[in-house]
This record gives structure tokens, sequence and C-alpha cells, in this order.
């Protein structure tokens, strides 16, 4: 699993997911974050979120300049660019899927994998019975933090992942919001990648320790301490 962090400083690029592969490290971008492109070079991975998850990145989202955002990383990073979210409403099912549906295909168009937000009131069933798998390339897993952990999200992304007849379907899963030990060790059992904030809240030197002793916990890197 990728853990995609969505702050960064001179103490991560350090440990960098290019010095240390064996910790999957990347960095998850959004439109306030456009200044991540100059560290491709450091680390390996990046997604792209919409920053819609808050009411200032709801105010100032714009799709034209997303596309354009989606195409730096693109440029950045390649194929290593691993999906970018359609808009979404966080907790709201019904109006995500009418927001994400039209630019889902805009993303795909620009050559770049695209993300279906999962929020509240997704259900495996509908999944199934509307065919939305071929809609999108990645699953997000977003939402209430209750529903996000809960029987139905994981239902949703063991379909996603699983086999079917010769083939698989072969969705990127993400969960968004991954910020302890616990919440990244869950996520490790199901999902692809993982993104959180951590490094925000925390003296830069002490929560990059921290996230490194986690990510070395979960995956049992030989930097483990």
């Amino acid at each position: 699993m990728f853990y995609l962090s969505g702050e960064r400083n001179e103490e991560l690029d350090e440990v960098g997911g290019l010095h240390a592969p064996d910790l999957k490290l990347g960095l998850i971008m959004q439109p306030l974050t456009p200044h991540f492109v100059q560290y491709a070079h450091i680390y390996p991975a990046c997604a792209i979120d919409n920053g819609c998850f808050t009411e200032a990145g709801r105010r100032r989202f714009s799709m034209a300049a997303y596309l354009k955002l989606i195409e730096s990383g693109m440029t950045a990073w390649g194929d290593h660019l691993l999906f970018a979210t359609a808009p979404d409403v966080v907790g709201n099912w019904g109006e995500t899927k009418r927001q994400s549906f039209p630019e889902l295909r805009r993303i795909r168009k620009a050559g770049c994998p695209a993300a279906l937000v999962l929020q509240d009131g997704a259900t495996v069933d509908e999944f199934h019975r509307d065919n939305l798998w071929d809609r999108c390339d990645a699953l997000f897993i977003g939402g209430s933090t209750e529903w996000k952990l809960g029987p139905e999200a994981r239902a949703i992304c063991d379909a996603a992942r699983r086999p079917v007849g010769k083939h698989r379907r072969s969705k990127w899963v993400h969960m968004g919001r991954v910020n302890s030990l616990t919440r990244i060790r869950i996520a490790a059992s199901f999902c692809d990648s993982a993104d959180g904030t951590y490094l925000l809240h925390m003296p830069a030197a002490e929560g990059v320790a921290n996230m490194v002793r986690w990510l070395s916990t979960t995956y049992r890197s030989p930097y483990a301490r």
C-alpha cells in the first residue's frame, strides 16, 4: 500500500519515497498544493484530489483549472500518477454521482485514471445493478468515519478487486483521511493506497519520525526500529 501525504516538508523530503522505497511513500496533490509537482524527483507516486472536502475548496473549485492541474501531474509523474478524483459532496452519495459522472469522463479523456469518491449511501448492490464499475478506474473511500470503516464500504472495495471470471475489475482502491497507525493498518488490509494530513498538525521532525515508524511497522520494512 502506498501512503500519500497531503503535507510535505523538508524532513519528509529527506526520507522521500525514492530514498526509502520500502516505505511506499508518495504525495497527494490538490488545487491548493499545485507546487507538489516540483517534488516528483523525490516521490515515486502521486494522486490528485479535488479539494472539495472543505468549504473553501468547494468555493474555489474550477473544473477547467483542475484539468490543468491533472495535466501538470501527468507531466511530472507519468504512469505513476495513480488517479484523480472527480468532484464529490461529502456525505451525499446522490449528489456526488450527479456531479461526478460527467467529470469522470473528462478526466479519463485527459489520459488520467479517474476515481469515483464513495460516500455514505453507496452500496455494492447498486454498483452491480448499474454497472458503476465501468464509470471509473479507481475508488476513493470518503464519507463519514463510521461509514468508511463499515461493512458496505469494504464490500464495495472487495468487489472492485475480486476476480470476475477470468478477469479482475482492477480498480485501484484508496482510503482518505488516514492519520494514525490504527487507521493505516485498517487501510492496508484492503486498499492499494491511503492519504492523510497528519504532518500538518505535528512538529515536522516528530511527525515524520512517527509516520516512518507507522509505515515501517505496517509494511515490516527493514527501516523498522
